[in-house]
Parts: structure tokens; sequence; C-alpha cells
């Protein structure tokens, strides 16, 4: 007879230990498909942020061609303003050594 309410508090420890492990497997497998989610939206996120990179990139490198390209333009502008310049400002009776305009159609 001592045995049986021994086996009784032994019977509701199982029944609560039982209970506490399928309460903490579902709670695993919560986090666990959390943490799948997480990974998924982790590697979107770095494919995304890699795009972004290289299109900065991108962006950086045609960025300085084009100011090198307008730079160039820029100063070749300047002198031809200068060439100009300095042809209208050729004494009356002075021919030019070249003429102002180099386009010879017809």
């Amino acid at each position: 007879m001592t045995s049986f309410p021994v086996d009784l508090v032994l019977l509701a420890a199982l029944v609560v230990t039982s209970t506490v492990v399928v309460m903490l497997y579902r709670k695993l497998s919560a986090l666990r498909t959390s943490q799948t989610e997480y990974e998924h939206a982790l590697g979107e996120t770095v494919a995304a942020l890699n795009t972004a990179r290289e299109a900065v990139d991108v962006l950086n490198r045609d960025g300085r061609s084009l100011i090198v390209s307008l730079g160039s333009k820029i100063d070749e502008a300047q002198s031809l303003i200068i060439e100009l310049d300095r042809r209208q400002h050729v004494p009356a009776g002075r021919i030019p050594a070249r003429p102002v305009s180099f386009d010879r159609r017809g």
C-alpha cells in the first residue's frame, strides 16, 4: 500500500513532464519555422544588397567616364571659343592663316 501513493506521484510527474515536453517540442518546431523564414529573408537581403553594390559600382564607373568626357569636351569648347575670339579681333585687311570654317562641303 505504501507504493501506491508513490506511484501516483510518479504518474503525475510523468504526465507533467510529458506535457512540458510536448509544449517544448511545439515551440521548437515553431522556432525552426521562424528560423527558416529568417534565413530566407536574410538571403534575399544579401542578394539585394549585392545587386545594389554592383549598381553603385556601375554608376561610379560610368560617372567617372562621363566626367572625363565632359571635361575634354569643355576644354575643346574653351579652346574653340579662344580661337573664335582671336579670329574676330584680326585687323582689317589681314587674312587669317586658317579659314574660319573647316567644313568644306560642295
